[in-house]
């Protein structure tokens, strides 16, 4: 699979945005959270995180988060405010929600089974929790 450098994806963005013909742009990146993360987090108006809600991933974004309060007291991060976590495949018997202060919680999307890929599209995108994030 093709891996875009940082640079090449705040290249992309700033032509998304300079467009105008998008509501949102969704940037699915990993967790390596480092300087050239938090320059794309700095040209989004919102950053939402993703998880499971399990203790893996609980602790994945929790240590996240740590990184992005210390580069905010150095200057140099974004705002908590602008930060939420979406559950997705949320589980009440394997699962638990995040936490950590200062970040919204906007809630989250259940599993479906026996779906096909475009069925589950159509599934998710009718689900009330994407409102929130107007």
């Amino acid at each position: 699979m093709l891996e875009l450098k940082p640079e090449e994806i705040s290249r992309i963005i700033a032509e998304l945005k300079s467009s105008c013909g998008y509501d949102y742009v969704i940037l699915d990146i990993s967790m390596q959270f480092g300087k050239e993360l938090l320059n794309l987090f700095q040209n989004c108006s919102n950053v939402v995180f993703v998880s499971d809600g399990s203790v893996t991933a609980n602790d994945k974004t929790a240590r996240m988060l740590r990184s992005m309060d210390i580069l905010e007291e150095q200057g140099e991060g974004r705002r908590m405010y602008d930060t939420g976590i979406l559950y997705n495949r949320f589980s009440s018997r394997n699962s638990v929600k995040l936490k950590e202060s200062g970040i919204r919680q906007i809630g989250g999307i259940k599993r479906f089974e026996e779906c096909s890929p475009r069925q589950l599209c159509v599934k998710i995108s009718e689900q009330d929790v994407f409102r929130s994030l107007e």
